[in-house]
């Protein structure tokens, strides 16, 4: 697809120092993206936090505190996350929370961030609180998010990508 759409220059927000969302990395590998590395390849003047969400954790304190909540991000259509142009434009449909093949927890969660649009099934209460619930903590410096200062050249950080989201500020 071009990069270029109605007179508009298209760029993957990763590839800026921009502010991303909480995200996977992967999104049309259907899971096969186990790990990942970021390495900073030049220091910011300031900011440059990259933040780390344990999302099993997360939905668990759902779990505990609204059940119907958390079962709903089992949905097989709970969540849609599209890219619609770049690279590779893609439409994933998928539940939040799901068991892989090899009967392990994974999470499939983003946020709205640049290219990327994420819409939930609307017609389902328990779902859209569940949405309220993961949105409040995967907010930059949310209880019981972890967070990088990637303040230096060379920084590394290598992150479990089946269950740990990151996300940056600019």
């Amino acid at each position: 697809l071009p990069k270029v759409v109605d007179g508009v220059s298209y760029r993957e927000v990763a590839e800026t120092n921009e502010a991303f969302e909480v995200h996977l990395d992967g999104l049309g590998s259907a899971g096969t993206v186990e790990s990942i590395i970021l390495f900073m390849d030049s220091a910011p003047l300031f900011g440059g936090f990259t933040f780390f969400y344990d999302i099993l954790s997360i939905g668990m304190a759902l779990a505990e505190s609204d059940k119907e909540a958390f079962q709903s991000l089992f949905l097989p259509n709970a969540f849609c996350a599209i890219r619609p142009r770049g690279k590779g434009a893609i439409k994933v449909v998928t539940p939040v929370f799901y068991i892989d093949e090899d009967n392990k927890p994974r999470v499939f969660f983003r946020k709205n961030s640049g290219e990327y649009r994420m819409t939930w099934r609307e017609d389902y209460p328990p779902l859209l609180r569940a949405k309220i619930f993961l949105e409040r903590y995967t907010e930059p410096f949310a209880q019981g998010s972890y967070f990088v200062p990637f303040s230096r050249k060379g920084t590394v950080c290598i992150s479990r990508n089946r269950d740990i989201a990151h996300g940056r500020i600019a």
